[in-house]
């Protein structure tokens, strides 16, 4: 049997037609491997930030031995993190600075030319020297725990001065607080 032309065009023509079909139903039929599943992750930052209502004081004049105590809410600390937070509180050099001899910072008691100081949160107790800490250059001092977020807090300071001056000269040192989020 010889094929004629035309029988050869419509035999292409119909396995043309067989092929695009094939694809079509392959295409638009689901696959025959394993089902896929997929999750939207997503995941939020703990933001910490504070903000401050006071950035210097001064307690002017002391006299040798003496302490000194601010208000209990000399410093209003605004939590702006997006969680709740604890706090610290620190000397950021263990050393006063001044035009004269620098007096030296003590994490634990006034001496000869040697400051301490100690805080105290308002919100842990109104009354001075119930839930004070002292303020450490070593190792910074747990001052208020679980903050909630966009709550404020109260703190004071007390100096305890030094036994005894070398000079008279105005001493300056940088207290830190220093916030991170409540577990």
């Amino acid at each position: 049997m010889k094929w004629t032309k035309e029988a050869k065009w419509a035999l292409r023509s119909w396995l043309s037609v067989i092929a695009v079909v094939t694809l079509l139903i392959l295409v638009s039929s689901p696959a025959f491997a394993a089902g896929t599943a997929d999750v939207t992750v997503t995941a939020t930052g703990k933001f910490v930030s504070i903000t401050d209502n006071t950035t210097t004081y001064g307690f002017g004049s002391v006299a040798e031995s003496s302490t000194t105590n601010t208000s209990l809410s000399l410093v209003l600390i605004t939590n702006t993190s997006s969680v709740a937070t604890n706090a610290t509180i620190s000397v950021t050099f263990n050393e006063w600075s001044s035009s004269g001899d620098n007096w030296t910072h003590s994490d634990s008691a006034a001496a000869a030319n040697t400051a301490a100081m100690k805080a105290q949160s308002e919100n842990v107790s109104a009354v001075w020297g119930t839930g004070d800490v002292f303020v450490k250059y070593t190792s910074p001092s747990q001052i208020i725990t679980d903050v909630a977020a966009g709550s404020n807090w109260l703190y004071g300071l007390s100096l305890l001065a030094p036994t005894s001056f070398v000079d008279a000269y105005e001493n300056t040192i940088t207290v830190r607080i220093t916030a991170y989020a409540s577990s």
